[in-house]
């Protein structure tokens, strides 16, 4: 069987990559070891570059992340991508495709952004009226070029919580630059950390 192209959409770690302004920063300290070469040790926000928001994040009482159902991580996807816009509006999702897709990764300005390694608070976001479009459409799963889809002077959070609370699982920084849009196989594998709010994921996608 022909296996259709891999797009890593995970953005790399490493010390200097953008971060949520407060968030710690991404740290790794290398030592010479006796006959092993080199160890690193590392330090850094479990929501640091390409990442799963586990219910926790955002929910009192919320699941965490070794919680988070397998089945939503792996499937079939589809990437659309939204016209160029400050914000994410019902209105915006409702003229856009999803392809009867369960899970979505929406594609817009902010890769450029995360890309460029510095921080811009008006990165592209979603409202609570698309965060609800999304619910209402059964989407298990969205993913946003963007390290919050929230907007950067939130005080409650509202999409968060919506998506949160809804079941919906939240991937935040992927790196679509390059990805065209249609259907994909989504491989997104965060490392299993216990009782944890968040944690780096491994992003791939296989062209359909």
């Amino acid at each position: 069987m022909k296996q259709g192209k891999l797009y890593d959409v995970t953005l790399p770690l490493r010390p200097g990559i953008l971060t949520w302004p407060g968030d710690a920063p991404v740290v790794f300290c290398k030592s010479k070891v006796h006959g092993a070469g080199s160890v690193t040790d590392i330090s850094l926000s479990v929501h640091a570059g390409t990442h799963l928001d586990a219910p926790a994040h955002m929910l009192e009482n919320g699941a965490y992340t070794e919680d988070v159902d397998l089945c939503r991580l792996v499937g079939p996807a589809r990437v659309v991508e939204v016209p160029h816009c400050t914000m994410i509006t019902h209105d915006i999702l409702r003229g856009i495709d999803f392809g009867g897709a369960s899970r979505l990764l929406l594609k817009t300005s902010n890769s450029e952004l995360l890309a460029s390694g510095t921080f811009d608070k008006n990165y592209v976001a979603l409202d609570a009226g698309a965060a609800e479009y999304v619910v209402e459409h059964g989407i298990q799963l969205m993913a946003l070029d963007s390290l919050s889809v929230d907007v950067f002077d939130s005080d409650d959070y509202p999409v968060h919580k919506i998506l949160l609370g809804a079941g919906v699982v939240v991937v935040e920084g992927v790196d679509l630059r390059g990805v065209p849009v249609g259907e994909y196989e989504l491989l997104c594998l965060p490392l299993k950390l216990e009782s944890s709010d968040g944690a780096p994921a491994r992003v791939i996608l296989r062209a359909l």
